[in-house]
């Protein structure tokens, strides 16, 4: 009640939402987060990051899952930032698969998703989940797809995928 009130009063001007927002425990500020507008919520995109960190693992799927449906370029960027930044916080495979969607759909997958998969130091089954997202994106896959020497060195799947993938663009 009295917390729908205050975010509607003061959605024209999120930014004096941003210290109740950061004060309030998490449970309260996802409440006032599932509330605001996307507009809203893009205003206030540095709170939100340093909001981000304090998101128990099991609500986090929810908090940005509420950023993502925004399509909002600057919040997919705020989650993709995070996303890679964390990449060793264990993320669900739900997770994963939404913020990769979002990433690719965003049409920023070549700046913050390729390096990842490019990468023999990232975990094999993120990599594989990320060549999965791109696979309505011909330009990406192209990408993927495209030897390199260090792919001698890759993991057994890793190889398989990309000749399976290459496989498939030459009987296109």
């Amino acid at each position: 009640g009295t917390l729908v009130f205050l975010v509607r009063e003061i959605q024209g001007e999120p930014a004096h939402l941003s210290p109740l927002l950061l004060a309030a425990s998490m449970a309260t500020a996802l409440a006032m987060v599932e509330k605001m507008s996307g507009d809203s919520l893009a205003k206030i995109r540095l709170q939100l990051r340093d909001l981000l960190p304090r998101v128990t693992r099991n609500r986090r799927e929810s908090f940005i899952g509420l950023l993502l449906e925004t399509e909002k370029s600057d919040l997919v960027r705020l989650v993709a930032d995070y996303f890679v930044e964390g990449e060793d916080l264990q993320w669900r495979r739900s997770e994963t698969d939404a913020i990769c969607g979002a990433i690719v759909k965003a049409e920023i997958a070549g700046e913050y998703l390729m390096p990842i998969f490019k990468s023999r130091k990232s975990d094999t089954a993120l990599r594989i989940m990320i060549l999965e997202s791109f696979k309505d994106n011909q330009a990406l896959l192209d990408e993927a797809a495209r030897w390199r020497p260090g792919e001698v060195l890759e993991s057994p799947e890793i190889r398989r995928r990309l000749k399976a993938l290459r496989k498939t663009r030459e009987r296109a």
